[in-house]
């Protein structure tokens, strides 16, 4: 092995034991069929609750607005034609509900009835006490007709406006999730009353003017809506003009990567030592600047100007603060100059590993591409989660609730039925059909039994919390999947290059073994990490419920601490997995052997692990920054003489949506180099391992790296 260098093996390596390796084994098994069974089944059970949701749930329920009466607008057969909710007084929606939540769950809350309508309101008008030729256009409950309102007085008519039968007043409107919100409040005037065409002021039911601050909250939220949607179609607009430049970015980003892992392998050494004497070189400056500074307030050199009173000029003044920072700058160059000095050989072994993974990626050049499979396949996966996760959601059973529509906003009302006072509070669970609500409603015409929400029972939760799991497990075998297809290409080519045996297609060889043998051991890792993914959520979970139950701070602190301990244990978990499908890659053992195997490997080469991973991940963040940098940049560049010419809204636009995707194809890009380089840097340790350089058990690693390690 070369005698003692401090690059050998450590002497405890079985070499006269170990059995010479001669590339992935081709005669397997299928490994770990229980779990592929139960991943089999599980899935089965996947099926079996969206087949469920899909007979019993509507997505449309949660876009779909109801009427106070528990019409669905535009899909129950009274109002089929009416697809638009109105709200007869907007102001009184905002004060008792929360936007965000309820628009979506069951539409806003309101103390205020509310219709389904052909049309929202194109102009401000005075309601039903308003000329008669203008009847036709206002918005009633009960069915009232426009024939019918014709032939009432106008004290008649406004007396449906005091009883909530009729929209006291509406305004101009824009359509916002199937929901009439006005538009034309002028913000810079809140407190003028809103008029309409002929200037006459809006009143309520109440008979008080109808201002601007009154609406404010639901134009406030609606516009930003409407707005998110002008400006979405202007975004899209100038996609349309500047899609050839967009699709120039996108392969140029690929391009870039390619470029940049070339260039690795030539400028790699250079880049890592010369990073290495820069940081060197900046914590010794940093810490002979920081003991000046002390050295210069200590002895009153230095003193504190008057003008300077902020917080930071608070500590930028103080001894004790560049003392600190010296000691902290001194420490941390003498620990790097440690590191270098007693790991100089680990580092030139990481670096030929790196090279060397740099080389079977560009022999392997259909590995750039492999990563957008699993991604595809992740995409599909969530658009199934997401489908049958609405129609789960959506299954569930229609509770309603007391809607009190006063011009206050009490929570309470009393009613006198059939010679009783009966108390009624808005937000309690009613039934419409039921007789004490009838009851209750022929009495007040201001009382409504509302559509609350969609209350899943247990059985319908469970199978939520299936789908949920089923996904999470999915998503990591399909994590799986692409990382032990690489590992099996990788490892072909470091095993097979001397001896041209690499296959023509690796990666269609090694994705065809690890689904025909390798299921269900990808099963039994995703499932671990599943399990810890679920711990967390839980977790989490917990977390929240506890805050709306008090604060604990005891509680909260041992809820953060097991948080921590549990997203360590994810990481750590994740990575024993990506080292066991190397090796499940490589000798087709199951899950459990492969992971031993491969943690026993790592701790007895501890060192060069650390080695390996800090250089590893100093270049991939290198690659990031400078190929989403580089493509900012230049887009930033280019857009921004390109949009006065092709007349483009924002050219910010196509500039963020290239950086994400170059950010995101980078991180695709240098996910498959950090495998290729775990893959051979794995397979690099078994060759030390198993041959000795004699010709019965020649090494197998290229003559660079046979010369770094000096065997």
């Amino acid at each position: 092995m070369g005698g003692n260098d401090e690059d050998s093996p450590p002497s405890t390596t079985p070499l006269k034991k170990s059995k010479a390796i001669e590339g992935p084994i081709k005669n397997r098994s299928c490994t770990d069929v229980l779990c592929l069974l139960l991943f089999f089944f599980f899935w089965v059970g996947m099926l079996a609750v969206a087949i469920v949701g899909f007979s019993r749930g509507n997505p449309k329920r949660l876009v779909t607005p109801v009427d106070t009466d528990g019409n669905r607008c535009g899909y129950t057969a009274s109002v089929k034609d009416r697809p638009y909710l109105f709200y007869f007084d907007i102001s009184r929606c905002i004060k008792s509900a929360v936007f965000s939540t309820d628009i979506i769950n069951s539409g806003l809350v309101c103390n205020t009835p509310q219709v389904c309508v052909k049309e929202c309101p194109s102009s401000n008008a005075q309601g039903i006490s308003g000329p008669t030729n203008q009847l036709d256009k206002l918005y009633c409950r009960n069915g009232q007709t426009l024939d019918e309102l014709k032939g009432l007085s106008v004290l008649d008519r406004f007396q449906l406006v005091r009883n909530n039968t009729c929209a006291p007043y509406y305004l101009r409107s824009e359509v916002v999730l199937n929901r009439c919100f006005p538009t034309l409040v002028d913000l810079n005037d809140l407190n003028s009353a809103l008029t309409d065409s002929s200037n006459t002021t809006l009143t309520n039911n109440g008979n008080s003017a109808v201002t601007g601050d009154t609406v404010l909250s639901a134009v406030r939220i609606a516009s930003q809506l409407l707005n998110m949607r002008h400006v979405a179609a202007k975004v899209w607009s100038d996609f349309q003009k500047v899609w050839a430049h967009i699709g120039v970015g996108f392969v140029s980003t690929i391009a870039l990567c390619f470029v940049f892992i070339f260039l690795a392998a030539i400028f790699l050494a250079p880049m890592i030592y010369g990073s290495m004497i820069l940081s060197l070189a900046l914590l010794f400056y940093a810490s002979y600047f920081c003991y000046t500074e002390y050295n210069a307030l200590k002895n009153g050199d230095k003193v504190r100007p008057v003008s300077a009173n902020s917080l930071l000029d608070e500590y930028l003044y103080q001894t004790d603060t560049f003392l600190g920072l010296g000691i902290a700058a001194t420490v941390g160059g003498g620990i790097l100059l440690l590191i270098i000095i007693f790991l100089l050989g680990r580092i030139r072994f990481a670096i030929a590993v790196i090279k060397e993974s740099t080389r079977a990626m560009l022999a392997i050049k259909t590995s750039f591409l492999f990563p957008f499979i699993p991604a595809l396949m992740q995409c599909v996966l969530f658009a199934y989660f997401i489908g049958v996760g609405l129609y789960l959601v959506t299954a569930g059973t229609p509770t309603y609730s007391y809607e009190i529509f006063a011009t206050s906003n009490a929570s309470t009302a009393q009613v006198m039925v059939q010679g009783s006072n009966v108390s009624v509070t808005a937000g309690t669970t009613c039934i419409p059909t039921a007789a004490s609500f009838l009851n209750i409603k022929n009495a007040s015409n201001a009382i409504n039994c509302g559509f609350a929400k969609y209350d899943p029972n247990k059985v319908l939760l469970g199978m939520q919390i299936y789908h949920v799991v089923g996904w999470l497990w999915t998503v990591n075998w399909i994590s799986a999947l692409g990382q032990c297809v690489l590992a099996g290409a990788f490892a072909s080519y470091y095993w097979l290059h001397n001896s041209k045996k690499v296959p023509v297609f690796p990666l269609l060889s090694a994705f065809t073994r690890t689904v025909f043998y390798h299921t269900g051991s990808l099963a039994f890792g995703a499932a671990i990490i599943t399990i810890v993914q679920i711990i967390r959520a839980t977790l989490v979970f917990l977390e929240m419920r506890l805050k709306n139950h008090g604060d604990n701070i005891v509680a909260k602190f041992i809820l953060r601490c097991l948080q921590c301990l549990f997203a360590c244990l994810e990481r750590f978990l994740k990575f024993i997995n990506k080292n066991a499908y190397i090796e499940i890659a490589v000798y087709g053992y199951n899950f459990c052997k492969g992971a031993r195997k491969a943690f026993s490997l790592l701790l007895r080469n501890i060192v060069r692990v650390a080695a390996i991973n800090g250089i590893t991940a100093f270049v991939l963040l290198m690659g990031r920054l400078v190929v989403t940098g580089t493509v900012c940049v230049v887009s930033y560049a280019v857009f921004n003489k390109v949009g006065p010419e092709k007349d483009l809204h924002y050219f910010l636009g196509p500039v963020i949506v290239l950086t994400l995707a170059a950010f995101f194809i980078s991180a695709s890009f240098f996910d498959t180099y950090d495998m290729a380089v775990d893959t051979i840097f794995l397979c690099v340790l078994e060759d030390l391992e198993h041959h000795d350089g004699s010709p019965e058990k020649p090494y197998f690693m290229s003559e660079s790296l046979m010369k770094t390690l000096k065997v």
